[in-house]
Parts: structure tokens; sequence; C-alpha cells
């Protein structure tokens, strides 16, 4: 049979309590106290780090308090002494929920467990949230004979709770998307900016992985790099994009950092995106407009040297035949002489048209410069390019013109050759062109 050891159990008065022998041993005589035990179980309950206190059964103005444990007396501001024999209310005010109250003493006279929380006040005035439980304890024949209480102050946690729920209701106020994941990427916390980013409900994207968004920046998956980057324990930032629900594809100028040293042992990351799709639309526009000829609409001769640069390089790399055509109109000096110079902008754009009609989807065009123009010709060997250039300058040649008469092109075409340099690519070509005009104009030359 366990024994409940319960040693200095008196009244203030100094009289023991019912039922309990001068030994303070529930359910046996205090001749037969295991004076060992009574021992440990003092040492376990002064040491308790939860506030623990015995009262008696006594509801004759009562229950009193008979042991108090320095936990206790720590959370309330009082004594030992000054507590033994007072009554729990003591500890009780102005705010001290009265439901709360009423449903103790309901459970403890009826000898049921009871368990709750409301504010009490320690001995200089200031109030705390105590939640306590409360067990009924029970002699050889099953009277209760005291009841013991476990105690613990909770300011501080409601306070921190509170704290957090505030700082998650001012998450949900922003307007920038925020999340926080965990150190594999689930996402754990998504604000409702998030949410409405994403066109998911927030609780349908927690637990996934941040990832599943595939966030791209321009050389690709930005997985890797994420990564990488907090890997080295660097904080990470860029510009990254993903395709909503909606099919739209969103940028966002993301910062992901991360909570280790911030009380955190655990490893948790925050990200914040601002959506910048508009700033970035707009910035894409004007870089178009940088890149484009304005008159034709077509790559003007700076972004086209690069674009021609880049293409040359990666048939480097892949071994991939690339062909490149420049073409001139032919007697453009006299339309602009005869008809005006807004007549001839009529037809650098008509011509322009004609190329971009003429392409393919890879293909690209140029504004080389005046009348000249460039294409190229992406995996196509010049036996293929021969008869893609016929073909668009029959259809320049064929193309009905507002208010001249109607406009040929000479053009000279070449395939790359592997380590020829783009000056001496192009020169190659060009001479093709003027061979074509010194030949008869409104013909296609081609250099092997």
């Amino acid at each position: 049979m366990q024994l409940l050891v319960l040693p200095r159990i008196r009244y203030a008065d100094g009289r023991a309590p019912p039922n309990l022998g001068a030994g303070g041993v529930m359910g046996r005589e205090a001749a037969g106290l295991n004076l060992h035990g009574e021992a440990m179980l003092d040492a376990v309950f002064e040491h308790l780090y939860n506030a623990m206190v015995i009262t008696d059964a006594d509801f004759d103005g009562g229950p009193f308090f008979q042991r108090c444990n320095p936990a206790f007396c720590a959370m309330t501001g009082y004594t030992e002494e000054e507590l033994i024999g007072q009554s729990p209310r003591i500890l009780q005010g102005p705010e001290t929920d009265r439901k709360v109250i009423d449903e103790l003493e309901r459970k403890i006279r009826a000898g049921e467990f009871f368990e709750g929380s409301t504010i009490n006040y320690r001995k200089d005035g200031l109030s705390y949230v105590v939640q306590w439980n409360i067990s009924p304890v029970r002699d050889a024949d099953g009277a209760i004979v005291a009841y013991v209480s476990i105690q613990q102050d909770i300011t501080a946690r409601l306070a921190a709770e509170r704290e957090r729920s505030l700082l998650a209701e001012a998450l949900n106020a922003a307007t920038d998307p925020v999340i926080v994941m965990d150190k594999n990427f689930i996402i754990v916390f998504a604000n409702n900016a998030f949410g409405r980013e994403v066109g998911r409900p927030v609780d349908d994207i927690l637990g996934h992985s941040a990832f599943e968004l595939r966030p791209r920046t321009a050389e690709g998956l930005a997985e890797p790099q994420i990564r990488r980057v907090l890997a080295e324990g660097s904080p990470y930032h860029g510009v990254v994009s993903f395709e909503a629900p909606t099919g739209k594809r969103l940028h966002v100028d993301l910062s992901i950092s991360s909570l280790i040293g911030y009380h955190d042992p655990n490893g948790h990351y925050v990200a914040i995106a601002p959506n910048i799709t508009h700033m970035v639309e707009q910035q894409m526009v004007l870089q178009e407009m940088a890149n484009m000829d304005a008159l034709t609409g077509l790559l003007n001769r700076r972004s086209g040297q690069i674009a021609l640069e880049i293409e040359l390089q990666k048939a480097a790399e892949s071994g991939a035949p690339i062909s490149v055509a420049m073409g001139d109109i032919d007697h453009f000096k006299r339309i602009n002489d005869r008809l005006g110079h807004a007549v001839g902008d009529d037809v650098l754009r008509s011509v322009a048209g004609s190329l971009r009609d003429g392409l393919r989807r890879n293909d690209v065009a140029i504004r080389w410069g005046g009348e000249e123009f460039l294409v190229f010709l992406p995996n196509t060997p010049l036996d293929d390019a021969v008869p893609l250039t016929e073909r668009i300058r029959n259809h320049v040649a064929t193309t009905p013109q507002i208010a001249s008469d109607s406009v040929t092109m000479s053009f000279g075409v070449g395939q790359w050759r592997p380590g020829e340099s783009v000056a001496a690519f192009v020169e190659r070509i060009d001479a093709a062109m003027y061979e074509a005009k010194s030949g008869g104009r409104d013909r296609v030359v081609s250099s092997p």
C-alpha cells in the first residue's frame, strides 16, 4: 500500500487535522511510520519545481492551508508561516473569476478532480494568472482528509502567447507575403497576403514544401541556389518568378533569412516576398524599347549583335549549324529622294513586316542599319538557309506597297564556320550581299 506522508500538518492553533496521527501518516498508526520514506517525500515536496500546496478538508470556513512548498511561497510572496491555517481566499481579489471558484468548490466538495485557471493576487497586491489542479486525498476508509494542489504561474506564458497572436495578426495585416519554413523548407506559417498571392487558402499551404511553387530566376530553377546560399549561412535575396494558378507569371523580390540565433534551435527560415510584377513588367518594356528599333519594331543593331554573339556561342558549344542572311533594300535612296522620307519609312516598316512573316519561330530579324537587315537562322545549314532566304526575298518582292512601286531586296547568306569571329562572319555575308547587288539585285547569293 502506498503511503501519503504529510509532515508538519497542523492548524494555526496547533490542533492536528482529522484522521491524521501525530506523525502525519494517513492510513497507518504513527508507530508504523517509515521514517526514511517520510524524509524522502518531504524532500521531494520541498524541492518540487512547481508550486504545491496541501489543504485540509474542513469546509467550515476553510479549507485551510496545511503545507506550502517554497515554490508556492515564491509564487505568492507569502512565507509558509503566514499561509498555514489561512484560507486560499486570501489569494483572491477583484479580478478573480468567481465562476471558476464556484466550479472549484463544487468539484472538491464532490470529491472530484479539478483543473482550471484564474487570476490570483500576491502578498504585494500584484496579480498573476494561476493554472492549477486539485486532487482529493482519502484515508484508508475512503474519506477525504485533505486536498493536494499543483499550481503554476502562467502569466508570462499567456503574455508570450498574446504576443505571438499579436505578431500573427500583424503579419496577416501586412500587404507583403510572408512565410515561415522549417529546416526542410516545409511551410509552417503563411500570412493572408501569401495565400492571396498564390491563389490558395492558407490552410492548404501549410505542410507543403515552398519549392512546390517552382520559383525561377533568369538562370533557371531557384531551388539549388537558395539551398546553397542558406547552407553557407548567408541570407538569400533575389528576384524570382513563379506561375500563379491563373497562369500569370508573378515576380517577387524574395528575401530569406535563417532564424537560428533567435532562440530557434530547430532552425527555421522566414521569407518575405513583395510582389514586384508590375515593376518587372515595366522594366521589361523599357528594356525592350532600348533593344528595339523604334521604326520597324525589330531588334536594333546593338541588341542584335549581342543576340548574334550568344547564338554563335551556343552553336560552338552544341556543334549545331547556324546560318545568317543579310539583306539590303534595292534602290532605297531613289525611293527616299523621289517619294520622300515618310514613304521611305513606310517601306522600311513594310519590309520589316515581310521579314517577320517569313521567319520561323526561332529565327531572328534585326535592323542592322539604314536599309540593311540581318536575319539569323539557328540550327540551319547553308543548304536549308538558301531556300529560306529565297522565300523571304520573294515575299518582300510580292508585297504591295502603299505609296511606292514594288520593293525588292538583295541578300547574301552564309553558314558560320567554327572559330570564325563575329566580325569576320558578318563581313563575309556582307560581301555576298554586295555580289547579289552587283549581279542585278533582287537575288540571293550564298557564301560557302
